[in-house]
């Protein structure tokens, strides 16, 4: 007999027992009540079983199972019920196990403990209970075991209540947490009288009488759906299907949906529901599945309504999808699927979204709307992603919306127009006829802006009658636009221009600021306001223009049409962009040319040197952010990037410019949040050749080694407390109340711990300091467990370059396989098609984070040539494929023609594909990712333009001209 089929075998037999003697029903002699002192139809009486021979024996074998999953070794249970589970187990651990038990109050007399048995404060403890369902008692247990110097790492019961509630609250706490049985899946399910979950809800259909009739034979499926609705709201029966409709293509193995417009104004949905077919599940085939969702949808028309004025007075557009495939959030495609987002804790609970919904731009705005806003999971309960393609069917002739139904990307090709516009606005007569693109029927304006010099000269649009001539005329008028005045044109000048369609309008009506940031695609759709004959527009290149999240754009829209209160009519627009310069006519993306990378690996590492030495200052400080547009620079870096910067410039050689960045951000005054991080960059760059040791490394590395405490967790920084009632200086008590919440402690575990292994693990290989095995041990656990339990995409870097050096250096194979944990999640999240991460890690993502999680697939692909070479291939097709999507963000010289100061942008790495801001971070990651993925590139670099390079060293870096603003408060956001 296999272990698993002996597992199988116990559990069976432990339920059995369980449902026969540990089930305590309600009598007139036998009081049940819950904890709130209501009374209770039954309750777990575990007791009744664990404290027979053989309920104990198989309660420790199922305990000693599910143990297997922990790395503590201590056991420990709060009260009495959970005892004999715990005994059971530590008997037949063969000694791997011991226990503690934590006493509801300390004892009166004697020794009056709180916590009874050996503890050994170094071993992390696994807390044991019969049962949990508020957690009440699960949390009282750990509060008195960490109180008392205990790191507790989760939880293992009996019986589980459901997951909301206790069980939740402590998985939001980072506890590992697992029960052997689910009450609703494994006991109610069985218990008479009661049921077990509804694991498919959208197929639940209340009792209804199937009519004697059958629905007519070949109709079209909201056909179908309108006699189905009409019978029933007649006669209260429901049609029986027909055998066929009228194709015998429809798909609905994934599940139909019946959906309601008015006739009057099809935004206006009075009803709309149906049902998924889940992977197993049956389906009814499509005629009935057509029917049960406009049986479903019936019981969502309004209750004050006539339903039969209403179904008359409404058009019904049936959708089918295809089967349901599971799936990662890299798998996605916006354009052509819809997706189920189903709880990985609570299966009866889920959410889906269509394709191209309203303010749905992309791939992680639909896996958000569906998981939060449709299915409203928590941020860290597990998930389970599924897709389907979707067919809609409105009635033949019902105005419906265009959204909700595959793409069809189709591109609008604006090629020859642009370049017939360029040439008009470099004073030629325009050699070619102009020959008029095929535009849609929707087309209404068009829009031309003309750049000299990289400099915006004009920006005019028209609406479209007669387009050649519209064209030519937005030409002249934006040369002649008198808000860019100043732009002069000569002979020298370089001229480029875009040509911007607007079409498929659509008046939205009356939303809030707040709401209509969430109904336009940002950076891809134009947005209008109009109230009375005040009315603005910003084509969707301005937020790349200004840098400007959805908010900051809706926010410039009210302001240049000078509104100042509601009511706003927003209107929006789908708007292709196409600009013609010397280099040739190129598709828009975001303001900047959408181009299929050009850059190689060595190239963008050059790029991205020379542009953070040009961005270094005479004190050894680098300004923080860049805005190529504006050409405005802007300081504010804090020591830890600063020193971060310090360890980017020694790894690539330039160590006089590295001392100087050292330099500087050793004399800046610390900051208790980001001082053990600052630290360990300091380090890491001190250990690179060249870097004159101005601190002393081996004392570094020895603050930075004592920064672990007992369980393997960095202390990373904690707030001083705050008196409530300082006798005066109120304003500074305030001022550091600011600092301290600015500042997660929990938050900045995700980052300064793997920096700092990562420092001391540099430290051992460079300066022979070594750190001690079991402290290194333990950090390995915790981490993997905070990792594991408390996850964040914020953790991914650090934590794969930390364990990825340490496993080499030490030869664990056991931490290799963490640095593959991490990166097999991480690329979860990329992109099939563009290679780029989709995560929350920033703001309209994707953008720079991308950088920073292929710093850790490049330590997952050197980890596996070490240890496991097979997965080798698929890591290095992640990163080309990740670098590929950086290429986009990476201004280069193809982008030259719409910048005022090209040189100096060149080589800096942009938030996202809609925004022009440069932050010097962006680009150190950049860099980092290049440098980890081969890490002899720089010496190439060198080898290469070694006089370039003694020459940059002798005179400093390149200073262009740029409109410098000493002090910005920037987003920083978290500490990357």
């Amino acid at each position: 007999m296999t272990a698993t089929a002996a597992e199988l075998k116990g559990r069976e037999e432990l339920l059995a027992l369980l449902l026969e003697h540990g089930i305590l029903r309600r009598s007139e002699t036998q009081p049940v009540l819950s904890r709130d002192g209501s009374s209770a139809r039954w309750m777990l009486d575990s007791l009744a079983v664990t404290l027979t021979p053989r309920g104990a024996e198989l309660a420790g074998k199922l305990l000693l199972e599910r143990l297997q999953h922990f790395d503590g070794r201590q056991l420990a249970t709060f009260g009495l019920t959970a005892v004999p589970i715990l005994q059971s187990a530590i008997v037949q651990s063969g000694g791997r196990y011991q226990g503690l038990l934590v006493r509801n109050q300390r004892k009166a007399h004697g020794s009056q403990k709180l916590i009874e048995g050996r503890i050994d404060l170094n071993e992390p403890v696994i807390m044991v209970e019969d049962s949990i369902a508020s957690g009440a008692s699960v949390s009282e247990g750990i509060a008195q075991l960490e109180a008392a110097g205990l790191r507790v790492e989760g939880c293992v019961v009996l019986v589980r209540f459901g997951w909301e509630g206790g069980c939740s609250d402590l998985r939001e706490h980072g506890y590992h947490v697992e029960a052997i049985y689910d009450v609703y899946a494994d006991l109610m399910s069985r218990m008479e009288g009661e049921e077990g979950p509804d694991y498919n809800p959208t197929k639940y259909f209340p009792d209804f009488r199937w009519s004697e009739r059958h629905a007519n034979e070949g109709l079209h499926p909201a056909h179908l759906a309108r006699d189905v609705l009409r019978e029933y709201f007649t006669t209260g029966e429901v049609l029986r299907p027909p055998l066929r409709l009228d194709r015998s293509d429809y798909d609905s193995r994934g599940g139909a949906w019946v959906s309601l417009r008015s006739r009057e104004d099809m935004f206006d949905r009075p009803a709309r529901d149906g049902f998924w077919h889940f992977p197993g599940e049956p389906s009814w085939g499509v005629a009935e599945d057509t029917v049960r969702a406009a049986f479903r949808t019936a019981s969502e028309f309004p209750k004050d309504a006539s339903p039969l004025q209403l179904l008359e007075s409404s058009h019904i557009a049936v959708t089918y999808f295809s089967a349901l495939e599971r799936v990662t959030v890299g798998e996605l495609d916006n354009q052509r699927y819809g997706i189920v987002v189903v709880s990985g804790e609570r299966p009866e609970v889920m959410g889906g979204a269509l394709p191209n919904m309203p303010g749905i731009r992309d791939e992680w705005q639909q896996f958000r709307h569906a998981r939060y806003n449709n299915a409203e999971l928590y941020p860290y309960e597990p998930y389970i992603l599924y897709r389907h393609e979707v067919a809609k069917y409105p009635e033949p002739g019902a105005c419906w919306p265009s959204d909700g139904v595959p793409g069809t990307n189709k591109l609008v090709d604006l090629s020859a127009a642009a370049a017939w516009v360029r040439e008009i606005a470099c004073g030629r007569v325009p050699k070619m006829s102009f020959s008029l693109p095929l535009l849609p029927e929707t087309a209404s304006q068009i829009f031309v802006t003309v750049y000299v010099d990289g400099q915006v000269r004009g920006c005019v649009g028209h609406e479209i009658d007669d387009l050649e001539t519209n064209i030519r005329n937005a030409t002249t008028a934006a040369l002649q636009d008198e808000r860019f005045a100043d732009v002069e044109i000569d002979a020298d000048s370089s001229i480029a221009v875009s040509v911007s369609l607007l079409y498929g309008e659509l008046d939205m009506g009356d939303f809030s600021r707040e709401e209509v940031r969430f109904r336009y695609r940002h950076g891809e759709q134009a947005l209008m306001l109009e109230q009375g004959e005040r009315e603005g527009m910003l084509l969707p290149f301005v937020a790349a223009w200004m840098s400007l999240d959805a908010g900051e754009f809706v926010d410039e829209v009210i302001d240049k049409a000078g509104i100042t209160r509601p009511p706003y009519n927003w209107r929006r627009f789908n708007c292709s962009t196409w600009l013609a310069d010397d280099e040739g006519v190129w598709k828009m993306e975001g303001g900047f040319k959408r181009v299929a990378p050009l850059l190689s690996a060595k190239d963008t590492a050059k790029l991205q040197i020379e542009y953070l030495l040009r961005n270094q200052r005479p004190d050894g400080s680098l300004y923080f952010s860049y805005y190529p547009f504006e050409n405005t620079l802007h300081q504010g870096i804090d020591p830890a990037r600063q020193a971060h910067a310090a360890w980017t410039l020694a790894r690539v050689g330039r160590s006089t410019a590295a001392a100087n960045a050292l330099h500087y951000a050793l004399e800046q005054e610390d900051e208790p949040a980001l001082a053990l991080s600052r630290d360990a960059f300091v380090l890491l760059a001190l250990c690179e050749d060249g870097v004159p040791d101005t601190v002393g490394k081996t004392a570094l590395a020895e603050n930075l080694a004592a920064s672990i405490d007992r369980h393997g967790r960095v202390n990373t920084w904690r707030p001083e407390p705050i008196d409530a009632t300082p006798e005066d200086g109120s304003e500074e008590v305030e001022d550091d109340e600011d600092e301290q919440a600015s500042f997660d402690p929990e938050e900045l575990q995700n980052y300064v711990p793997g920096q700092v292994l990562l420092a001391l693990a540099r430290a051992e290989e460079k300066l022979g300091f070594s750190t001690d095995g079991q402290i290194l041990d333990r950090a390995f656990r915790y981490y993997r467990h905070r990792f594991r339990y408390r996850r964040d995409f914020g953790q991914v870097t650090w934590l794969a370059l930390s364990f990825s050096a340490w496993c080499i250096l030490r030869r664990k194979r056991e931490w290799a396989e963490l640095v593959f944990e991490i990166a097999d999640w991480i690329m979860e999240f990329q992109q099939s098609e563009s290679g780029a991460f989709l995560t929350d890690h920033q703001p309209d993502t994707p953008g720079y984070t991308s950088a920073v999680y292929l710093e850790a697939v490049a330590a997952a692909i050197r980890v596996s040539r070490e240890f496991e070479p097979a997965r080798c291939a698929r890591y290095q097709d992640a990163w080309q494929r990740g670098f590929a999507f950086l290429d986009r963000l990476i201004i280069q010289e193809r982008d030259f023609s719409v910048l005022p100061n090209p040189e100096y942008a060149a080589g800096g790495l942009r938030e996202n594909l809609y925004s022009g801001h440069v932050r010097i971070d962006f680009v150190q990651h950049s860099l980092a990712a290049i440098l980890e993925r081969y890490p002899d590139l720089t010496k190439t670099i060198l080898q290469e333009n070694e006089h370039g390079s003694k020459k940059e060293e002798e005179t400093g870096p390149y200073r262009g001209s740029c409109t410098r603003e000493e002090e910005k408060e920037e987003k920083t956001g978290t500490h990357c």
